[in-house]
């Protein structure tokens, strides 16, 4: 069995772990996994139904999958799930650009989590 899939899964899994930790010195490290797992959800049911669309052949479903991911994507576009930039804490001299740290999160996650769902469901070869 291939090993590439779960690799990719595991490898993803690493990386929002480890962007979570590097959130932790702004002091909100319970908001920032409650953004990181709606934004990671969100994606991961999006790599879901974009694999299931390669595994139907039938215009019908094909159709449907695509509509349920759609539906992903607004929770990522209208900032779901909300957390306060004003309870970030920067410290002295720091940027204010870190007050965006969730409005980073949210779509990051969005996007690392869809790859394995899609890696390991996926249909990845020619049709036959």
């Amino acid at each position: 069995m291939n090993s590439g899939p779960k690799r990719a899964s595991a490898g993803c899994l690493v990386v929002l772990l480890v962007a979570w930790l590097a959130c932790l010195p702004l002091r909100v490290p319970a908001a920032m996994a409650v953004v990181e797992l709606g934004g990671g959800l969100c994606g991961g049911l999006f790599g879901f139904c974009i694999a299931m669309v390669t595994r139907t052949r039938k215009p019908v479903f094909i159709y449907f999958w695509l509509g349920l991911a759609a539906l992903t994507l607004w929770p990522v576009y209208a900032g779901w799930p909300y957390a306060n930039p004003a309870a970030i804490t920067v410290w002295p001299g720091g940027s204010t650009l870190f007050y965006s740290a969730f409005d980073v999160m949210r779509p990051g996650a969005f996007m690392v989590a869809l790859v394995p769902p899609f890696a390991l469901l996926g249909q990845h070869g020619p049709d036959t």
